[in-house]
């Protein structure tokens, strides 16, 4: 009698273990998957914000817009033309100004979007259109006309003509250019802010 409740006994025990060993083993194998899905999580990368060509395109309208240098050169010349002096020669000093306008064009920007990195192209800055002479500017003083080739500054267009010669040789336009190029990068990379691309890189490049 006693042996039989020995062994019922000890088959109770026994139930016991296997039920605490098998509830153990599911509750490591949920903390094993646990841990085994907050290491993927974290392992994981941010999803990326996403970049449209529209998204782009809309920021380099803006550098190209907003980085146009514009520049007044105020210049004087001195004419002289003709051979005999009262008879033929025409001579005039003139004082001048000019508008000079430098910038890159929108449509010489590019771009290009991976995983890694945005990379925007800007050209170099150029002359959006010829030097401007501005007519009203125009001051003369010292004239000498000749007496058988009379002007009435014939004479506007020739004083232009030699003003605007005279704003491309000497006006700094290189250095209008350089200060250009130099907005354009400091403009596009604050229009790139870090929350925009995400985990990309950016890169302004300078020069195709």
């Amino acid at each position: 009698m006693n042996r039989e409740k020995k062994q019922k006994k000890t088959g109770a025990i026994s139930s016991v273990k296997r039920g605490l060993i098998f509830v153990g083993a599911i509750i490591l194998a949920l903390l094993i998957g646990g841990i085994a899905g907050a290491l993927f999580l974290l392992s994981r990368k941010p999803a990326q914000p996403e970049l449209t060509a529209d998204m782009i395109e809309t920021r380099i309208e803006q550098v190209s817009k907003l980085t146009t240098a514009e520049m007044t050169y105020a210049g004087m010349i001195r004419y002289t033309d003709g051979d005999i002096p009262l008879l033929t020669r025409k001579h005039f000093n003139m004082t001048y100004q000019a508008k000079i306008n430098v910038g890159i064009e929108a449509a010489d920007i590019t771009y290009e979007i991976t995983d890694e990195s945005v990379i925007i192209r800007l050209p170099e800055a150029k002359m959006l259109d010829q030097v401007n002479v501005l007519p009203d500017s125009l001051q003369f003083f010292d004239e000498q006309k000749a007496l058988f080739n009379p002007t009435d500054h014939e004479d506007t267009q020739l004083a232009l003509q030699k003003a605007q010669e005279d704003a491309e040789l000497h006006a700094n336009i290189e250095g209008v250019k350089e200060q250009a190029n130099a907005n354009a990068r400091e403009l596009a990379e604050a229009l790139f802010p870090q929350e925009l691309l995400g985990e990309r890189q950016l890169q302004v490049v300078t020069g195709n």
